[in-house]
C-alpha cells in the first residue's frame, strides 16, 4: 500500500509542480501507470471521523488525485477546446462512478470546479452520478469533499448546484467535516456581497431561518474577518443584515449559545462608519450578555474608533457595559482614550458617571484621577 502511494503521489508532484514537471510526453505513460495501480488496488478505506484526511492518505485517494492532476496537466495542452478532458481519464472515472468508492466521490467532489473547467458537458451530463440524490450517505461524501475544497464561487457551477438543490440541502444537512459545513455559510455569504443571494428570499433567507447558532457565528466571524477591506459595498451590506441577525438571536437569547453570538454581534461595529440609533440600540441590549471582561478587548478598541463621530453614542454603551458589572480593565490607552474624548465633545455627565464607577471598583485609579481633573 506504501509503495502504491508513493509512486501515485511522485506522478501527482509530477503533474502538477512545475518545477518538477515531467515532459508533455510522458503523459500517456503516467496515465497507464494510475490506470495499472488502480486495477491492482483493492485496499479499504481506513474508517476516521476525518473522512477528508482518511482519503487524502489513503490508496485509492492518492491514486485519483493524481489523476486529476495529470487531467489538469493535458487540459493546459488542450486549453483551446471545448473538451479538455482526456477521453480515457473521463472514461475511468465514469465506469468507476457504477460502484463508486467513498474515496472517489471525495476527490470528485472536491474537484468539480476542475472538472467543469475540463468538459462543462461531462459534468451536466454525470453531476447526479456524482452527487447521489438517491443516497444521503454517498451524497454527503461528494458535497463534503465540494465544500471542503472550493474556496471561491464559480459562476457556472454555483448556479448549478442551486438549482438542484445542493446547496440548500447542505445548509440543513450536517456534513462529514467541519471546515465544509463552514464553508457552505461562507459561499452563501459571498453569494450575498455579490448580489447573487438577498435577505428576503432564495438561500440566505433559508440559512438565516434554520436558525442554527454554528451558522449563525460562522456569518458573524466571516463579516467580521472583513473588517480591514474598506469596501463601501461591504458596508452597505452590513447594516440590514445585522439587524436581521439582532432579531435572531434576541428571539433566542434564553439559550446561551445565542446570548453569546448577540455580544459577538456587536463587535460589528468595527464594520460600520458611525454608529446610529438603531446600532446603538442593538449594541446596548448586546453588551448585556458579556460574561468576562477579557472578552471585550477588541470591542473596547471598536468603541474607540468611533467615539469621536459618536461620543454620546459610545458613552451610552459603555456605562450599559459597567452597569452590568463589567469592568474592562484591557487596552488601558484605549479606555482613556475614550473618556478624554467625551470630555472633549462636551458629554462631560457620561465621562464623569463612568470615571466615577471605575473608580469605586478600584480600577486605574490614579489615571482616572488625573483624567478628571
Amino acid at each position: 500500500d506504501w509503495v502504491i502511494s508513493e509512486i501515485a503521489s511522485l506522478v501527482d508532484d509530477g503533474a502538477k509542480k512545475e518545477k518538477h514537471s515531467f515532459d508533455d510526453s510522458l503523459n500517456n505513460s503516467a496515465k497507464t501507470i494510475l490506470f495499472k495501480l488502480a486495477e491492482k488496488t483493492s485496499t479499504p478505506l481506513f474508517k476516521s471521523t476525518d473522512i477528508i484526511s482518511a482519503v487524502l492518505n489513503s490508496v485509492k485517494g492518492s491514486i485519483y488525485s493524481a489523476l486529476m492532476s495529470l487531467s489538469l496537466k493535458i487540459a493546459r495542452i488542450k486549453k483551446d477546446e471545448t473538451n479538455k478532458w482526456d477521453g480515457d481519464i473521463q472514461n475511468f472515472f465514469l465506469d468507476q462512478l457504477k460502484e463508486p468508492s467513498e474515496e472517489l466521490l471525495v476527490v470528485l467532489g472536491e474537484n468539480l470546479l476542475l472538472i467543469n473547467y475540463m468538459n462543462n458537458e461531462w459534468l451536466k451530463n454525470n453531476l447526479d452520478k456524482i452527487l447521489r440524490k438517491d443516497k444521503e450517505e454517498l451524497w454527503n461524501l461528494a458535497i463534503t469533499g465540494y465544500f471542503y475544497y472550493t474556496i471561491q464561487l464559480d459562476k457556472n457551477v454555483y448556479p448549478l448546484l442551486v438549482e438542484r438543490g445542493d446547496y440548500e440541502k447542505a445548509v440543513y444537512t450536517k456534513l462529514k467535516s467541519k471546515s465544509a459545513n463552514e464553508r457552505v455559510v461562507q459561499h452563501i455569504c459571498v453569494a450575498y456581497l455579490n448580489d447573487i443571494e438577498d435577505l428576503s428570499k432564495g438561500l440566505f433567507l433559508k440559512l438565516l431561518n434554520n436558525k442554527n447558532s454554528e451558522q449563525i457565528s460562522e456569518i458573524i466571524r466571516f463579516f467580521w474577518m472583513l473588517r480591514k477591506e474598506g469596501d463601501e459595498k461591504i458596508k452597505s451590506k452590513i447594516k440590514p443584515l445585522w439587524e436581521k441577525l439582532f432579531e435572531i438571536c434576541s428571539h433566542e437569547k434564553d439559550k446561551p449559545e445565542f446570548s453569546k453570538l448577540l455580544f459577538e454581534l456587536s463587535e460589528w461595529l468595527s464594520l460600520v462608519d458611525k454608529i446610529d440609533e438603531e446600532i446603538s440600540k442593538w449594541v446596548k441590549e448586546s453588551v448585556k450578555y458579556v460574561k468576562q471582561p477579557y472578552d471585550t478587548w477588541f470591542f473596547i478598541e471598536c468603541l474607540a474608533k468611533h467615539v469621536t463621530n459618536t461620543p454620546k453614542f459610545v458613552g451610552e454603551i459603555f456605562l450599559e457595559l459597567l452597569n452590568n458589572r463589567i469592568f474592562p480593565d484591557y487596552e488601558q490607552e484605549y479606555i482613556i482614550n475614550i473618556l478624554s474624548t467625551l470630555f472633549e465633545r462636551g458629554e462631560n455627565e457620561l465621562a464623569d458617571k463612568i470615571i466615577s464607577i471605575y473608580l469605586s471598583e478600584n480600577y486605574f485609579t490614579e489615571e482616572l484621577r488625573n483624567l478628571k481633573k
